[in-house]
């Protein structure tokens, strides 16, 4: 009886030999590795062509077990999106799979701060917080909630005690302050947010609009 041929590693995957097919136990799923009926997507395994014929979950450390079978001579129909499965791919995959870990803690760091964060003009959010699953129109909504709240709550302070929001916790004698972030924040959330509503793929900074051209 043939003997197969010791499973060898690719990466942290095992690649196990079968009678006439592989079976790829692979660490995390992979993304276009689905069953077709029509269309198949090659997969190339040390130049030899195969399918995916079944995936069935895998055992640990292993999450999934792909079952390839050697391409049919018959089978005309094929997805141009080839698969090569090699140490190069399963690299690539360990990478993507490593930044989105990485994005998702980020994500979950900065998720408490994206009043804040939303007073950072566009740019810099679309450039460098996107990346982390952060939404630049979301947090430049959340900037704006931000700041209409202080303002709904220096009117409350001041039509209930006569005196200003900060004027109170801070324990002071003026109300200059109060004065001047009203007079501050008031005319940037007004034109932020008309702009915002004008068009949806503006999320411009705090006070953004008296320097940048808005995006109409």
């Amino acid at each position: 009886m043939a003997r197969h041929p010791d499973p060898v590693r690719v990466g942290p995957d095992e690649v196990r030999f079968g009678l006439g097919c592989l079976y790829i136990h692979a660490i995390r799923e992979m993304d276009g590795w689905d069953i077709r009926e029509f269309q198949r997507r090659p997969v190339f395994f040390r130049g030899e062509k195969y399918f995916i014929f079944a995936r069935t979950p895998g055992s640990k450390p292993y999450a999934v077990c792909y079952e390839l079978r050697p391409w049919p001579l018959e089978h005309q129909q094929e997805s141009s999106q080839a698969i090569v499965y090699d140490d190069g791919y399963v690299a690539a995959r360990e990478a993507e799979e490593k930044t989105e870990r990485k994005a998702a803690k980020v994500n979950w760091a900065a998720y408490p701060w994206q009043p804040l964060l939303g007073l950072l003009w566009q740019r810099f959010k679309e450039e460098r917080l996107t990346q982390f699953g952060l939404n630049a129109r979301g947090m430049t909504i959340a900037s704006l909630y931000l700041i209409g709240s202080f303002l709904v709550i220096e009117a409350a302070t001041l039509c209930w005690m006569r005196y200003g929001f900060i004027e109170v916790i801070t324990h002071s004698n003026s109300n200059n302050i109060d004065l001047a972030l009203v007079l501050i924040l008031l005319p940037d959330l007004m034109v932020r947010a008309g702009r915002m509503i004008g068009d949806e793929l503006n999320a411009p900074g705090f006070y953004e609009w008296l320097v940048v051209k808005a995006r109409w």
